[in-house]
């Protein structure tokens, strides 16, 4: 049996992540700053103090997954100490405990805007925010670690996330609240249409961590996402379908363009078996039951 730690065990993608390698057979500890009583081994730690990371005491570990940051856009400093210091940590520990295989995740936000659609693993790398910028940094750190320490790793770069679990400021959680709340909703329409947007539910994310686990002499960056874009409009009808309330949805034009985001999955397709399950009717449909 493998055993797999996990770091920001936690969080939305974490926590159900999780169940899913238990069920799945394998043995999981996991890494957080908060306090949880899972039914799984758990280490309290701060990523960002290195001695109090290696002093932790765990099974022979098989896979690392690096899970653990901060996603919402902070100031440089907090957001490098987050997701740099905690990576570079994280890999010194995996050294340490001669981890062979280390399961990057990071985000499409290291991507550059206005890029070529759909957005493929080798498009411009520049991002516009702090988040994208330390997540981008912390691929580095991974990908120098790998070659000079030689052990395997996986980058996954995922799309917008989402799920009932997700915090509700989030972008479908917040519009479905405030569509069941019936206020008002606003949709943005700009000079090159409604925004695109390759939303993934946290369900098909984690299959594909696993998927990671799983494969043999596969290396490298693999985008995670549906494949397929979608417009908050969309969003809207979809909402419509599942249930009528007395929200009034409103129309705004603005006079500039605006960036479209989805993604080709062909390359963890081939390599990961990858291939998303829960289509966006089915996962927005799971917040109204």
């Amino acid at each position: 049996m493998k055993t797999i730690l996990v770091s920001g065990s936690a969080g939305f993608i974490g926590s159900l992540l999780m169940g899913k390698l238990q069920k799945s057979g394998f043995h999981v500890e996991g890494i957080t700053k908060e306090s949880v009583n899972p039914n799984y081994k758990i280490h309290k730690v701060n990523l960002q103090n290195l001695d109090s990371l290696k002093k932790i005491k765990t099974n022979k570990i098989d896979v690392a997954i690096h899970l653990a940051g901060k996603t919402e856009e902070l100031d440089f400093l907090t957001m490098f100490q987050n997701n740099v210091i905690s990576t570079i940590n994280f890999l010194e520990y995996s050294i340490s405990k001669k981890i062979k295989k280390f399961i990057f995740i990071s985000g499409h936000n290291v991507y550059s805007p206005n890029l070529k659609l759909p957005i493929k693993e080798n498009s411009s790398t520049i991002p516009n925010t702090n988040y994208g910028f330390t997540k981008l940094l912390a691929e580095h750190c991974v990908q120098y670690y790998s070659k000079k320490f030689n052990f395997e790793i996986i980058i996954l770069r995922i799309s917008f996330t989402y799920g009932l679990t997700q915090k509700p400021k989030k972008m479908i959680s917040n519009l479905i609240k405030n569509y069941k709340s019936s206020k008002t909703i606003s949709i943005h329409k700009y000079e090159n249409g409604f925004q695109k947007i390759d939303f993934i539910h946290v369900s098909d994310v984690c299959d594909a961590i696993i998927n990671s686990i799983n494969t043999k002499n596969v290396k490298g960056i693999y985008n995670i996402a549906s494949g397929q874009p979608h417009t908050i409009k969309d969003l809207v009808s979809i909402m419509q379908k599942i249930k009528n309330t007395k929200s009034k949805i409103l129309i705004k034009q603005f006079n500039f363009k605006t960036n479209h985001t989805y993604y080709d999955i062909s390359k963890a397709k081939k390599d990961l078996k990858f291939s998303p399950k829960i289509s966006l009717e089915k996962g927005m449909g799971e917040f109204f039951r």
